[in-house]
């Protein structure tokens, strides 16, 4: 049997009906609550949040998107997403339809292994033309224009569990720790980022917390590699990789000691 006779044979199926289906399975849109727990009244229809969901995740703008269509209210539309459009609500959504995904056996053919989990982000650069207070130069990118950097979190089943908006000048490592933390149903065990997104305090944090970062490095050639054990533990198992320094562990300890003390004393 052709995988194609799985599909509608239709070449086109409209967005509505996507996330129609998608609801129908994991009934996402009970997540959207109103921002007042003891609101009674009528809740908005389906299509109203459809439309909301359309509107802000295509960037067409709710009052366009309302004014091109022919069942949908722009006053309803506009109190929906005030009203029941909440970064929390909008979490908690994505949420569900990824519990529902981790559930299924498809996306785990994209696995090498069923008991690790590879896990990735990294920064798209937006050009921003409104005032924002993430919005800042960066020349590489976006010239002499402004932007943003949307940062995606991806697994190698392509789920995303987590994405944030920073500065176009920061730089990503800062927050790779806040997506690989933020999430109860993805649990990585390897996470990569580019270079943007690796520094020597998220190598430590990672594996105090048990990830194992494995990040791309642009110029791995012109870094200082660093290692805990003897040089005669390293050479038989660095597989082409040798730290050009070693870590006296007993320099560290005292130093470790001293903190810990001073931090029960401040307790």
């Amino acid at each position: 049997m052709s995988l194609g006779t799985i599909f509608p044979e239709k070449k086109y199926i409209h967005l509505i009906e996507v996330l129609a289906t998608v609801d129908h399975f994991t009934e996402f849109l009970e997540e959207f609550e109103h921002w007042q727990p003891k609101y009674r009244k009528e809740r908005p229809e389906k299509k109203t949040f459809f439309a909301g969901i359309m509107a802000y995740g295509c960037d067409i703008g709710h009052r366009k998107l309302a004014q091109t269509s022919k069942e949908i209210n722009e006053n309803e539309l506009d109190n929906t997403l005030n009203l029941y459009f909440s970064l929390a609500n909008i979490q908690k959504a994505n949420d569900r339809v990824l519990q529902f995904m981790d559930k299924m056996n498809l996306p785990n053919v994209y696995r090498n292994n069923d008991d690790i989990l590879h896990t990735s982000s990294d920064g798209q650069k937006c050009e921003v033309v409104v005032d924002s207070l993430n919005v800042n130069h960066s020349f590489k990118y976006l010239r002499k224009n402004k932007g943003v950097s949307v940062m995606s979190f991806i697994d190698m089943r392509h789920l995303i569990w987590y994405s944030t908006v920073i500065s176009s000048s920061e730089r990503e490592a800062a927050y790779v720790i806040d997506g690989l933390m933020y999430n109860n149903v993805i649990k990585s065990d390897i996470h990569s980022t580019d270079t943007h997104g690796f520094s020597e305090m998220v190598f430590t944090v990672t594996h105090l917390l048990g990830f194992t970062f494995a990040p791309r490095i642009k110029g791995i050639g012109r870094q200082q590699l660093y290692a805990f054990s003897s040089r005669k533990e390293t050479s038989q198992k660095s597989q082409g990789f040798k730290p050009n320094k070693y870590i006296n562990e007993k320099l560290i300890i005292p130093h470790g000691m001293r903190s810990s003390d001073l931090f029960q004393q401040l307790a």
